[in-house]
């Protein structure tokens, strides 16, 4: 399986933004008997007991505002994450909810707001 984390991000004097993906690529899942994939792994008998999960692509995108004062320097930003809403792909060999948490995204679209100070 082909896995990569990409992101593009901008500023211009205070301002900024930015975009970032993590994509999974499409990969076969075994089960025991056609239309059974509980996880015994028969793929080498047959194609039948292959089933086919897809390709997962999510992208993320945030603004940033940053402001200098006589305390320090604040930074605000606002994001959404999993723009698209994308659900995570079903996995019957999975560990949990007929996926993987570890892998998958299971909070869909979330949006967010950050602020952070540095003195």
């Amino acid at each position: 399986t082909f896995k990569f984390n990409a992101g593009v991000t901008w500023s211009l004097g205070a301002f900024g933004g930015g975009v970032s993906t993590r994509f999974i690529g499409s990969y076969s899942e075994c089960g025991d008997s056609a239309g059974d994939f509980s996880g015994s792994g028969n793929c080498y008998k047959n194609s039948s007991y292959m089933r086919r999960v897809g390709a997962y692509n999510v992208y993320d995108l945030f603004a940033s505002y940053n402001l200098k004062t006589y305390a320090g320097r604040t930074a605000l930003a606002v994001g959404v994450l999993n723009v698209a809403d994308r659900d995570p792909q079903t996995i019957y060999n999975g560990f949990l909810a007929a996926s993987d948490p570890s892998t998958y995204d299971f909070t869909g679209r979330y949006p967010y707001f950050r602020a952070t100070h540095t003195f």
